[in-house]
């Protein structure tokens, strides 16, 4: 007679778990966990970094150093300490822009798509708005309401719903 292999002792083959889930993926996790980290920087920076604004005329260009990573400018200003909070000013204007754009560029889709008697009007005006170059739209806006984060995710914002309401529609 022939005897069956006993398959439960054997032991799993190299990159499969073990418990039957799927293989764990390093390369995923690493790039995972650089994302977090660059998030995570972003989101702390102000209170990491301590003073980053105060000029200091005496320290003015100095090269990357133990006190400086990345050096100072002209003004004296830490480098670094900028870098980082421009990361978390980056992910704002991106994260905001993102969010309103997919919730206002949705909403104007589906009307549009679903009352098709208004559909040619909100293309229209889509298509209206798609003729406007965003720089034109981002000096126009700091003319009227002031420069800030808010008019640059403003402005953002407006030139890119055109393209999630065709994307909805």
């Amino acid at each position: 007679m022939s005897s069956v292999p006993d398959t439960a002792s054997a032991a799993a083959p190299a990159g499969i778990a073990p418990s039957g889930g799927a293989p764990l993926n390093r390369a995923l996790l690493v790039v995972s966990a650089i994302l977090v980290a660059y998030v995570l920087t972003g989101l702390l920076a102000p209170y990491l970094v301590g003073d980053y604004i105060s000029m200091n005329p005496a320290s003015r260009l100095k090269p990357p150093g133990s006190e400086h990573w990345f050096g100072t400018d002209q003004l004296g200003r830490d480098i670094f300490g900028r870098t980082m909070v421009g990361t978390g000013n980056s992910l704002l204007v991106g994260g905001s822009v993102a969010l309103l754009t997919t919730v206002i560029g949705t909403a104007i889709g589906l009307f549009a798509g679903y009352f098709r008697m208004g559909e040619w009007l909100i293309m229209r005006l889509m298509d209206g708005m798609m003729s406007i170059p965003s720089v034109l739209l981002a000096i126009a806006l700091a003319a009227l309401i002031g420069s800030g984060l808010g008019t640059v995710i403003i402005a953002i914002t407006i030139t890119e719903i055109p393209r999630m309401v065709r994307l909805v529609r």
